[in-house]
């Protein structure tokens, strides 16, 4: 495992209303900070992108990430090695539905917690409110297929759009990274806190079917989301600690974005091992 290292990124909000003029500083400057990082660390394999990367998730503005990413990993390249990305959305990477009036959209928004919206949620994949999320989030889709980007091989997509697992051999340590579309229920306006929710469901899907018995093929497994655990509904939040990440802990680090500033804690519960997870900062965090 020694010299397997990776670079985290979140919350870019590319092509956000505004940051035209400023961007091209900006970019100098990152492209200057990751330099100064490679001299100190050295090369990274992996390039973890925890969501946001674009605005508002359209074609557009996802034909223009692909440009800019294009240039970083140029740059990369003209340093001598070439990462691979991984990358889930966020709450920002999807187009919110333009009929408000539709009632899909509405038993997401405002009934989640009822068994009547959730068992045909999860069972069908057919049902109005997964293709509402399939055409919410076709941007992303469309641009994670096809974009020209490096990724690991052997990605196996889940249940959701964004939701996938991958098993990486890095030197003879096998990785295992699980990456969870946490913004599906981020449909539109307003404030989401505690109001989100991930599923044991997502997890062993996109893990072959059997979550546990796929992190134990590991040596170390890392998980990555938009959102941190506490924007999820208590329910969800208890569910997730208790289903996903549970006893013994699962994941060596949990890595998200979302609240624009860095941090970095690590948790225990009842005398477990502690849970560490790591907050990215935003890359463009300009709301107005």
């Amino acid at each position: 495992m020694s010299g397997y290292r990776w670079l985290h990124l979140t919350d870019l909000h590319f092509r956000m209303p505004g940051q035209a003029s400023l961007w091209p500083n900006m970019e100098t400057v990152f492209f200057q900070d990751l330099d100064l990082l490679h001299e100190k660390v050295g090369t990274w394999d992996l390039v973890l992108f925890t969501g946001d990367l674009t605005y508002s998730g359209s074609a557009e503005e996802f034909d223009a990430l692909e440009k800019l990413l294009t240039k970083l990993w140029s740059h990369f390249e003209k340093r001598g090695f070439e990462p691979k990305l991984l990358a889930i959305p966020g709450n920002h990477d999807l187009l919110w539905p333009s009929d408000e009036s539709n009632p899909a959209l509405l038993t997401l928004l405002h009934n989640w917690g009822l068994p009547a919206v959730q068992k045909p949620f999860w069972s069908d994949a057919n049902s109005a409110q997964r293709q509402l999320l399939a055409n919410a989030f076709q941007g992303f889709t469309d641009w994670w297929t096809a974009t020209s980007i490096p990724k690991p091989s052997d990605i196996q997509a889940g249940l959701l759009p964004g939701d996938w697992t991958v098993s990486i051999d890095a030197g003879g340590f096998k990785l295992g990274v699980l990456g969870l579309n946490s913004a599906y229920l981020q449909l539109g306006k307003g404030d989401f806190s505690k109001r989100l929710h991930l599923d044991v469901q997502q997890f062993n899907n996109a893990c072959g079917g059997h979550g546990p018995d796929w992190v134990k093929q590991h040596d170390a497994c890392l998980l990555l989301t938009h959102h941190p655990v506490d924007w999820l509904y208590p329910q969800a939040k208890s569910h997730f600690e208790d289903e996903i990440h549970a006893p013994p802990e699962r994941f060596a680090l949990h890595l998200f974005g979302h609240m624009h500033d860095a941090n970095l804690s690590a948790i225990a519960q009842g005398g477990g091992q502690p849970r560490r997870r790591l907050q990215g900062c935003s890359l463009f965090g300009m709301e107005t």
